[in-house]
């Protein structure tokens, strides 16, 4: 695969998507009873579920270049990935495995009116009606500042693959993503060279497409990344660091996710790629 040509702009992105749907394999999250794995960590499994199927019916892409690499010592051996890039074509949105991405706000609900409050407008007195639309005005002024706040945040996800396995689009995928709160680009900046809560998965097997085996370090929760560098600019930022934890075994079978505690494995590397910012 080339390596993409360094085009980067100096100005900043607002992309606004909550999931990748180009595609892309990733993991995701998910609110079950045993939280073996994370909500996050669930919902970039979904993403990398849809990239996936898209992958198989439109067939893998030709012109994918190199967006970056993650080197590491995985279980004592010496690993390399490498994350991508495919420029958009008439058949085809861009796509890139590591990107940067504003946050969704057109996924909130809008401020509810007198229907959505189940009330008769036609029934209220004067005052009553007055009461209902000062607290509706106060609501949207505080939905306002909170859209605002929201829409200022970005999240980041290093999706690298193996390019030595046969099925690099859904087997020996490595997904590294800070955990948490997404936060401005500002709030990233100031957290340069410190270490930060990441949620690390790397899908071992899959069956029809879907991840069936993987190794997270949801389990014990100590999955760290440190960033050295990190833009968000337009179409492509960067980010470079390190990243270290213990991966614990989960298997997937349809809605039934287990863990193995017994086997686990070290993992502790560095990453170096481009950051497509999502919706470029």
């Amino acid at each position: 695969m080339p390596r993409r040509a360094d085009t980067r702009s100096n100005t900043g992105g607002n992309a606004a998507i909550a999931c990748y749907t180009d595609p892309i394999p990733t993991l995701q999250e998910r609110p079950m009873p045993n939280l073996i794995l994370n909500p996050r960590t669930l919902a970039i499994l979904i993403c990398a579920c849809v990239f996936t199927g898209a992958a198989h019916s439109e067939g893998f892409p030709t012109d994918v270049e190199v967006l970056g690499e993650v080197t590491a010592v995985f279980d004592g051996s010496e690993r390399q990935w490498l994350t991508f890039h495919s420029p958009a074509d008439t058949a085809r949105e861009a796509m890139a495995t590591a990107y940067w991405s504003g946050f969704d706000t057109s996924v909130l609900p809008d401020q509810p009116g007198f229907d959505d409050l189940g009330v008769d407008p036609d029934t209220l007195s004067d005052e009553e009606r007055a009461m209902i639309e000062m607290m509706q005005a106060q609501m949207a002024q505080i939905q306002s500042s909170v859209l605002d706040d929201l829409a200022a945040e970005v999240s980041i996800t290093v999706q690298a693959h193996d390019p030595e396995n046969p099925a690099l689009l859904t087997e020996g995928v490595l997904i590294l993503a800070p955990a948490g709160f997404n936060l401005t680009p500002e709030d990233w900046t100031d957290l340069l060279g410190q270490p930060v809560e990441a949620d690390i998965t790397y899908v071992e097997e899959s069956t029809g497409g879907l991840p069936s085996v993987l190794y997270s370090s949801d389990a014990r929760g100590d999955g760290e990344l440190i960033f050295d560098v990190l833009s968000f600019d337009s179409p492509f930022g960067r980010a470079t660091g390190r990243f270290s934890s213990t991966l614990c075994r989960v298997e997937m079978q349809g809605m039934q996710i287990t863990e193995d505690p017994d086997d686990c494995r070290a993992i502790d590397g560095r990453f170096d790629t481009e950051l497509m910012a999502d919706g470029a």
